[in-house]
């Protein structure tokens, strides 16, 4: 949900009205570069945002594997019930929790770059490092979805379980 409130400063930016790079008009270089400091403030709080909320997602996402995913699995394999269902879930789990801290360092890596970018001196190179810093971040977005839809597949597996519908 967060991240969802984030991208409204991206679209705040996006007002700009730059479609794309070969598509930029003098007139959107010019406002690019008279709004520079304004641009790098939005992008600043952006940058804090989005790092509390990796913080949160990180913590959160460590507590359901190692607090419910993993003793869970143990337990069921230590009474003799794996479950290979549950077992893949906390593959697929894990493999997107790795996949989320790589793509958020690549991200954060790549904000930093823009924020640090002189847009006044190449409005037209900011532009283009922002549409990748965007594209870095739509993974972001695409990586808490999965992990979301993995908790809950996770939860319904659960719950079959405890219901005895295995």
């Amino acid at each position: 949900m967060l991240f969802c409130q984030i991208a409204l400063c991206f679209l705040g930016i996006a007002a700009l009205g730059v479609q794309s790079v070969s598509a930029i008009s003098g007139r959107q270089i010019s406002t690019i570069s008279k709004n520079c400091n304004t641009i790098k403030q939005t992008l600043q709080t952006v940058r804090v945002t989005d790092a509390r909320a990796r913080t949160y997602l990180g913590s959160y996402y460590e507590k359901i594997y190692s607090n419910f995913i993993v003793p869970l699995n143990l337990r069921l394999t230590r009474n003799n019930q794996p479950n290979t269902e549950l077992t893949a879930s906390q593959v697929s789990f894990s493999n997107q929790r790795t996949d989320f801290i790589e793509d958020y360092i690549v991200y954060q890596r790549s904000l930093e770059e823009l924020i640090n970018f002189d847009c006044v001196a190449h409005p037209s190179d900011f532009y283009d490092q922002l549409k990748i810093v965007r594209i870095k971040r739509n993974t972001m977005v695409t990586d808490v979805a999965s992990l979301h839809t993995t908790i809950s597949k996770y939860v319904e597996q659960v719950k079959g379980l405890k219901n005895g519908q295995e």
